[in-house]
């Protein structure tokens, strides 16, 4: 493996550089925080071609050199490397770098993948494109797979603050709950983090309630989501999603009615508790008015009646009372 010093002006890109346009700043940035100190580090692979020699990796260290002022740079030269070798060292640089577009990431996967004549799908597809091109399965399994979801994507308003690791991180769920969630994230400018709570979240829940937390229209905070989902009962987990949008309440008031709720004290039953309230102290008024007719003598079964009764009217009128903190018109 010889190293030779080059002259800049000799060397060219490798020609299977999927790359349409190169981060200049990005060299420039390498070119003044290291090659000025350090000179390079890690000399570029070249090989010749015709009295000149093609970058087989290291372009990027190559035009750093080039904006530091350098006229020529340490190189090593390999004689031996063929058109195919050349095409698999730029595919390995380039889905490391984070200058290069996901999009330019794929495009060379998939002129690599078309050259090998594989179809998506094929029995051992990514072993068989990961062994020819030296990728592991898991880098090219996570590439095929944001490509899918972005294609899933195409029709929708999804902002930009979507990244290749935000989408990634829907893996798991079903194509429909992933296109949903990614959707609300972008409109919400939620974080990843926020997306991993989520996905959490509405994978604990039954499909309906997923659909009904996912719409478009359902404008739920992330914390509120990620308690809904401890609530038991999908019944009990859309009454309270209903019962939150309907009255329009606040983070911090939704999430004490869902705790309540999981506590066994139910907010959303506040109208059938008036209503036993109501119809309990009319049965009393009208045993009262038919005893008192009887006249005094008859004290002992009013007050019977009203021992019986008074517990359950004490009782409601407490719960009514906090429920009255919930409710809004």
């Amino acid at each position: 493996m010889p190293y030779m010093k080059i002259p800049l002006r000799l060397i060219d890109p490798n020609p299977y550089q999927a790359r349409e346009s190169y981060d200049k700043e990005v060299a420039a940035s390498i070119a003044v925080s290291a090659l000025g100190r350090h000179g390079i580090l890690q000399a570029p692979m070249v090989r010749p071609n015709n009295g000149r020699y093609e970058t087989v990796f290291g372009h990027g260290r190559v035009l750093a050199a080039e904006i530091a002022g350098f006229k020529e740079i340490d190189c090593r030269v390999e004689d031996d490397i063929t058109d195919e070798e050349m095409k698999k060292y730029v595919l390995q640089e380039n889905l490391l770098r984070s200058d290069l577009s996901e999009k330019e990431k794929m495009d060379g996967l998939e002129q690599y993948r078309q050259e090998l004549g594989l179809e998506l799908g094929d029995v051992g597809f990514y072993s068989k494109l990961s062994q020819a091109t030296g990728i592991s399965e898991a880098t090219i399994l996570d590439q095929y797979f944001v490509k899918e979801t972005r294609k899933l994507l195409e029709n929708l308003d999804v902002k930009e603050n979507i990244s290749f690791t935000m989408v990634l991180r829907t893996r798991g769920l079903e194509p429909k709950d992933r296109v949903k969630l990614i959707n609300k994230v972008s409109k919400k400018d939620w974080g990843i983090k926020t997306l991993l709570k989520i996905k959490a979240a509405i994978k604990n829940v039954t499909p309906e309630v997923r659909l009904k937390i996912l719409d478009k229209e359902t404008d739920l905070t992330s914390k509120t989501i990620e308690a809904l989902s401890k609530i038991e009962g999908p019944a009990n987990q859309l009454e309270a999603i209903d019962f939150i949008l309907t009255r329009r309440l606040d983070e911090k008031t939704a999430l004490q009615v869902i705790d309540d709720i999981i506590q066994g004290v139910h907010p959303i039953y506040e109208v059938q508790v008036t209503d036993e309230y109501k119809q309990t102290y009319q049965k009393f008024q009208k045993t009262y008015k038919t005893v008192n007719a009887w006249g005094y003598n008859h004290y002992q079964i009013v007050k019977d009646h009203w021992d019986q009764i008074d517990p359950i009217l004490t009782g409601i009128e407490q719960k009514i009372q906090e429920f009255r903190r919930y409710h809004r018109g």
